[in-house]
């Protein structure tokens, strides 16, 4: 507990830390400056913008365009060609994925017509991308195929290894795990004749993650401890806080918790030594979650509470970088503001020592068209009005048509929600005040257990049914609040909310969580999502299968998240579908809730602009596909 005490301390000391502001490559800058031709320039331009792409998009976009006019001007195909590839790779930053692929295409013709293997097979790679951010796995693979096999023709191995490690990442996705791992170990294979330790260490932890989702835990323990050694023996500190951060949590999957708690206080340590905010909140999650294991809830708590601490002070750094921002975007435009007045000055004098030059008679006629244009301008004026004001009119009057339809919707729904809530309510508490007066007529003790499994029953429907309400309202009046989202918070926080369903210890529930990006939405919201979607998938479980379970796949990134929940149960019935996302629809007898929760879900989508998707087929199990992008921009 006394590393608590550090924990706040080091809050208290960075809270106020100053802010830091990405800078591009000044050498690279140096050597633009001095360039001697206009080939050494466009170079020089197409590696800064692949060297800030990651920390200033927008800049490496610049970067980018100025590649492209000085190489059209110079007739400079293959860094044309760049150029337009550069500028894709940005589009794809900011999930503009139509923009992207166009400038990929215009890359991949000029590559194509100077049959340039390399920068061909690189087009490809960014194609496959796209298709991996859209889930089109099989075109990915496709893809990603292409561009190794030109790779591996001219014997680039950078690309061969990135190549590779693609394709072990869709593997992944697919659940392949073996391919997935093959791929990785000819990655490591390539990255070591290359001599990039790096790429090596990294894909030892890939390799051990995928041997975590197959419970593989003696091949994942191994891998882990290779990155682990790579990374002391680099004195990559960042790469060490993750490697021991990951065999904290694999061994409390394999209930080691006192190796658990020692790697997990080892990552904490390092953390803190270097300063990183968001390690120290995983690794301070990871403990809380050993201590829990443990059956030590103080600890647990008191953990708990301090990885929340350290995300509100993530937050607020992050709010701190975007007022710095501000700041400095304000005293640029000061800047600009004095420059512009200053040539407005100096346009002023030189106006007016030239009109003193001027003959009278220009004067007058200045005068004259002055008066003229005057006369014109005022007239447009008052038009531009008069057409601005019909149209404010005229939208309105929409508006105003518009609220009074969306009032007597909103009427006739929440006529239907009282009557049908009261109901709903009301139903179980009648049965448990039944049961509860037939007990009380009871000479013995013996039919008593069996009226209080019945009362258990009620009082979890009804726990259901307010659930189903609280979410409800929660999601209609609240406002959105962008936050950084904690997935494996949220997912704890369902499941310990589902733990009281009869059904619960009877499914197996497992998920992934693809990308350590923070993505930034409503986690009230979202949660509301992941537990009405998990409780659907428990209450209409297949029980005469071998095994029931619930899958939850989660990708996510700077610019949105993906989230994957298939089940292997019962299926939804082709006569419920058109009705299945109406308010109060029950489409089964195993509904025991309000009728609200996939109601509520798209209500939840809706909100957060999202986009949502399911597949079902009737015996089988249903998959439901979730989209959200990142609301960063509202923080």
């Amino acid at each position: 507990m006394r590393k608590l005490k550090y924990i706040i301390v080091f809050l208290v000391l960075t809270f106020s830390n100053s802010l830091i502001f990405s800078q591009v490559d000044s050498a690279l800058i140096k050597e633009l400056i001095l360039a001697k031709s206009e080939t050494e320039k466009v170079r020089i331009l197409l590696e800064l913008s692949k060297n800030s792409i990651d920390f200033d998009p927008n800049q490496s976009h610049e970067f980018a365009m100025q590649a492209l006019t000085i190489s059209e001007k110079e007739g400079l195909e293959p860094q044309k060609s760049e150029s337009y590839r550069r500028i894709g790779i940005y589009y794809m930053y900011h999930s503009d994925y139509p923009k992207a692929m166009e400038n990929i295409i215009k890359a991949m013709q000029i590559a194509e017509k100077l049959n340039n293997k390399l920068l061909i097979a690189k087009c490809l790679m960014n194609v496959g991308a796209i298709n991996y951010d859209y889930s089109e796995y099989n075109l990915a693979l496709d893809n990603f195929s292409k561009s190794l096999t030109l790779a591996k023709e001219i014997d680039d191995k950078e690309t061969i290894s990135g190549c590779l490690t693609n394709i072990a990442n869709v593997y992944t996705n697919l659940q392949d795990y073996k391919m997935a791992i093959k791929n990785y170990q000819e990655a490591i294979k390539i990255s070591t004749e290359r001599e990039h330790t790096k790429d090596i260490y990294k894909a030892l932890i890939n390799i051990g993650n995928v041997y975590t989702y197959e419970k593989k835990y003696v091949e994942a323990e191994k891998n882990y401890f290779k990155a682990l050694k790579i990374t002391n023996e680099l004195n990559d500190k960042t790469g060490s806080v993750t490697c021991l951060n990951n065999i904290g949590n694999l061994y409390l999957q394999t209930k080691k918790l006192d190796k658990a708690l020692d790697y997990s206080n080892q990552s904490l340590d390092l953390a803190i030594e270097i300063g990183s905010k968001s390690d120290m909140q995983l690794a301070i999650q990871s403990i809380s979650r050993i201590y829990k294991a443990k059956g030590d809830f103080k600890s647990a708590l008191a953990y708990f509470e301090a990885s929340a601490a350290v995300k509100d002070s993530i937050f607020s750094d992050s709010k701190n970088k975007e007022f710095g921002k501000l700041e400095s975007k304000f005293e640029l435009e000061k800047k600009q503001t004095e420059i512009d007045l200053l040539e407005k000055d100096k346009a002023l004098n030189e106006a007016k020592a030239h009109r003193e030059v001027l003959n009278r008679n220009l004067i007058i006629v200045g005068i004259v068209l002055g008066f003229v244009g005057l006369l014109t301008f005022i007239q447009y004026i008052n038009n531009k009005k008069t057409k601005e004001y019909n149209q404010q009119l005229i939208s309105q009057n929409k508006e105003i048509k518009a609220q009074s339809e969306a009032l007597v919707i909103a009427h006739d729904e929440l006529d239907k929600f009282i009557y049908r809530s009261s109901h709903d309510l009301k139903a179980p508490l009648t049965s448990v005040l039944g049961l509860i007066n037939i007990s009380k007529m009871e000479k013995t003790m013996e039919n008593i257990p069996t009226f209080l499994q019945k009362m258990h029953k009620s009082v979890d429907k009804l726990m259901l049914v307010l659930r189903d309400l609280t979410s409800y309202s929660a999601n209609a009046r609240s406002e959105i609040l962008a936050e950084s989202i904690d997935f494996r918070i949220l997912l704890d926080k369902s499941l310990t909310e589902l733990a009281y369903h009869e059904n619960f210890p009877k499914v197996e529930i497992t998920h992934t969580i693809v990308g350590e990006n923070q993505f930034f939405s409503d986690s009230s919201r979202i949660g509301i999502l992941l537990t009405n979607m998990i409780s659907n998938g428990i209450s209409h479980a297949d029980f005469t299968k071998d095994k029931s379970t619930v899958n939850i796949h989660i990708t996510q990134s700077l610019e949105k998240s993906i989230i994957l929940i298939q089940d292997n149960g019962k299926g939804i019935r082709d006569e419920i579908k058109p009705r299945m996302f109406e308010m109060f629809y029950k489409g089964t007898n195993d509904s025991q809730g309000a009728g609200l929760g996939l109601y509520i879900v798209k209500g939840v989508v809706n909100k957060l602009n999202g986009k949502m998707d399911f597949s079902t087929d009737e015996g089988i199990g249903t998959s439901f596909r979730f989209e959200f992008p990142s609301l960063k921009g509202l923080i």
